[in-house]
């Protein structure tokens, strides 16, 4: 056994890299300042110990700008501010760049370039706006950026990008990509730092519709860039693996007995990863389709016969949806309420932004799930003592039953698992992982033949939604359309499919009736999650946490960078 583990120790030694000469990239940090308008103030700071003589110059390249433009960059370094020069020619001497900056445009994006100067342990800092950096969807306002792109060399090792608006930010959503670390709000101001590898580096912000006056419209949903961002993402092609660390510059340069020690560090790191177990991961999810993999198939019925949060499992896993699935649900149960008869709103303000709520009567064949949140509402009714519940009288119940709705909302998935184990969509899988010469047992979650086709036909059923919105009225009885209009809300099309209502006449004048009944529901629903993240901090998908290793594509900005 001692003999087998030295061999072991030995092969790895020889997966370390030969000794490289190359110029510590230590750091890039953005501080970047949005005003009313979206626009984007950058402050760009890179840390580089320059050794490397053959090069002349430092460049960051942002491509992919789409007639977003780059402006007023300068540059400060080494105590002095670099003088501009026009134009800037790549082949000019080391002496001729020296103190000085210029940029080299191109189709869809620029190279921002200035003179290394010194090569010495040198800080550089860089000044531009990104006009704009907000752009403005159809349903909410959106930053979709990537700061330091993928081709860099090389890679920065370690990134923070820190972004604040002309007020603090509230309602926002987060999402970070491309490399190991976190992404918060804290106090306001969203903050992306790295904690291990970094390959690029993307921000997804979203806001709601009209908080920036951005001149840059898109005919687009934030949906429609959320699937693109998902796309290599953790949460879908590199699922179910385990992340390995590439070597960094540091481990590189170990040499003999130092190297020796990195690899035995290694080795255990990457022994402990090897034989980790996770109670929610899907041990068989390669087997599993990704939404690519079925687009433009369909299934046109409703793809489950039992209380429909027994799906948020495979809903979150499959990715069908990126926002806050919780909150959908929500949503969903209340338009279900309301279309049932069983609640009534009373608009108070535009729209419905601050209506009040009556209960007429208990809603009809509600999940678990779904009865605790009526009878957590039917609780704040009672407190107020009054006729209507407003979102105020919630929000005091939720302080008052503060670890009720924190279970409610964390226990919402777990719950989901217990669900379809029961109907034998999933079941506990025992099994041994090994690694080089040791093996360990235990215990993830495995999708039956049974599960693959429900897995399977959520997709395929979203895709019918979807593609097909209002036509599907021509297809199906009114009460069908009421049922797939639920799950059109968890879906977070409900807006567009209710378009259908007016294929209906016997049972509605227009559409309209069901506008506002999704309106009033959407607006409460949104009330109900927002405050309960007030009283309990509560961070949800897109509420911040672990950035995704991949994934991010469709973003503006991007490129790369180094010396030359």
């Amino acid at each position: 056994m001692k003999l087998r583990k030295i061999f072991a120790l030995t092969f790895l030694l020889f997966l370390v890299p030969a000794f490289v000469f190359a110029e510590d990239f230590k750091e890039i940090s953005l501080d970047v300042s949005i005003d009313k308008k979206g626009i984007g103030e950058v402050k760009e700071v890179w840390k580089i110990d320059e050794d490397n003589e053959d090069y002349t110059e430092r460049y960051k390249a942002i491509n992919n700008l789409q007639g977003i433009k780059i402006e007023d960059f300068s540059v400060n370094a080494l105590g002095r501010d670099f003088t501009e020069l026009m134009p800037w020619n790549i082949d000019a001497s080391f002496e001729d760049k020296a103190y000085r900056f210029g940029r080299i445009d191109k189709d869809e994006g620029v190279e921002l370039t200035w003179g290394i100067s010194e090569f010495s342990d040198n800080t550089y800092n860089l000044s531009y706006k990104i006009n704009p950096l907000v752009v403005g969807l159809n349903d909410s306002d959106m930053l979709f950026f990537k700061f330091v792109g993928e081709n860099f060399d090389p890679k920065p090792k370690n990134v923070q990008i820190k972004i604040k608006g002309f007020e603090p930010f509230k309602d926002v959503k987060m999402w970070g990509f491309g490399m190991e670390g976190e992404i918060h709000n804290v106090d306001g101001e969203i903050l992306m730092t790295s904690s291990g590898y970094v390959d690029y580096a993307t921000v997804m912000l979203k806001f709601p519709k009209g908080y920036f006056n951005t001149a840059y419209k898109i005919d687009k949903n934030f949906e429609d860039y959320a699937n693109m961002a998902a796309k290599g993402s953790d949460w879908e092609n590199r699922e179910g693996e385990a992340y390995q660390k590439p070597m960094s510059f540091a481990e590189k340069s170990f040499l003999g007995g130092i190297a020796f020690a990195v690899v035995l560090v290694i080795y255990y790191l990457a022994r402990a990863i090897s034989l980790g177990f996770n109670k929610k991961k899907i041990q068989n999810r390669k087997d599993l389709p990704f939404l690519s993999d079925l687009e433009g198939e369909y299934f046109k019925d409703v793809p489950y016969h039992g209380p429909i949060e027994d799906l948020a499992f495979f809903i979150s896993q499959s990715h069908l949806v990126m926002d806050d699935l919780v909150a959908n649900y929500i949503n969903s149960y209340i338009l279900k309420w309301n279309l049932q008869g069983a609640i009534e709103f009373v608009e108070e303000g535009s729209n419905f932004s601050k209506n009040k709520i009556k209960i007429i009567s208990v809603p009809k064949d509600m999940g678990p799930a779904e009865e605790e949140l009526f009878e957590m509402i039917s609780k704040a009714n009672k407190l107020n003592d009054e006729e209507y519940m407003t979102a105020k009288d919630f929000k005091k119940y939720v302080k008052k039953n503060k670890s009720l709705m924190e279970d409610y909302y964390n226990e919402f998935e777990d719950k989901s698992i217990e669900a379809l184990k029961a109907g034998g969509y999933l079941e506990n899988y025992r099994y041994e992982k090994k690694f080089l010469f040791s093996k360990k047992t235990g215990t993830e979650l495995r999708v039956t033949e049974k599960g693959k086709d429900l897995w399977e036909n959520l997709i395929k059923f979203k895709n019918y939604l979807e593609e097909y919105g209002e036509d599907v009225a021509k297809e199906v009885d009114f009460n069908k359309w009421q049922e797939f209009l639920i799950y059109s809300s968890i879906f977070f099309l409900d807006e567009e499919f209710a378009r259908g209502a007016e294929n209906y006449p016997t049972y509605i004048n227009n559409y309209a009736l069901y506008n506002t009944h999704i309106l009033a529901s959407r607006n409460f629903s949104k009330t109900i999650n927002k405050t309960y993240q007030d009283v309990t901090g509560y961070s949800s998908s897109g509420g911040g946490g672990s950035t995704s290793f991949g994934g991010g594509g469709g973003s503006f900005g991007g490129g790369g960078g180094g010396g030359r």
